[in-house]
């Protein structure tokens, strides 16, 4: 498990989403974990990373995407934001058929995206604030203005 997987596993534990009731596996209730954030083309972070984890902490992974990425092993060559209607579709078609027992956070790359999250979330949620992609490698640089949008929006 890389360490982005290792992080989110103790996160998800340690807020409940995942745990260890001391049950035997077959009573274990599986939980429904949300993640929402970036997609990585290239499979070793964002959605592709979390689902893997969340798979391997027993939990059954959904996902609303944020934004697509285009990168690889060496760098990240494009960033595409996700229009926040399709983000709420995503979200609302989500939880209102399979429910969200926690979720997790991601790439949240603007801060109207930030307010949209943060607004449809109701369930205990892990931050992981990736706020932004290089510039240099073809990324958006979220602003300060942004940082502290998304700060403020979680923390409700």
């Amino acid at each position: 498990m890389t360490d982005e997987g290792t992080s989110l596993g103790v996160c998800l534990f340690v807020s409940g989403a995942l745990p260890d009731d001391g049950q035997g596996e077959d009573e274990m209730e599986v939980k429904r974990v949300l993640t929402i954030a970036g997609s990585d083309s290239g499979g070793g972070a964002g959605i592709q990373a979390d689902l893997k984890t969340i798979t391997t902490m027993g939990g059954f992974g959904m996902s609303v995407i944020t934004a697509l990425t285009a990168q690889n092993t060496l760098g990240v060559q494009g960033v595409y934001e996700i229009p926040v209607e399709f983000i709420e579709k995503q979200f609302d078609s989500v939880a209102t058929d399979i429910g969200v027992d926690a979720a997790k956070t991601g790439m949240l790359s603007s801060s109207e995206i930030t307010r949209c999250v943060a607004k449809k979330l109701s369930t205990p949620c892990c931050t992981q604030p990736v706020m932004s992609v290089r510039k240099e490698e073809g990324g958006a640089v979220r602003t300060s203005l942004g940082i502290h949008t998304s700060i403020a929006a979680l923390q409700q």
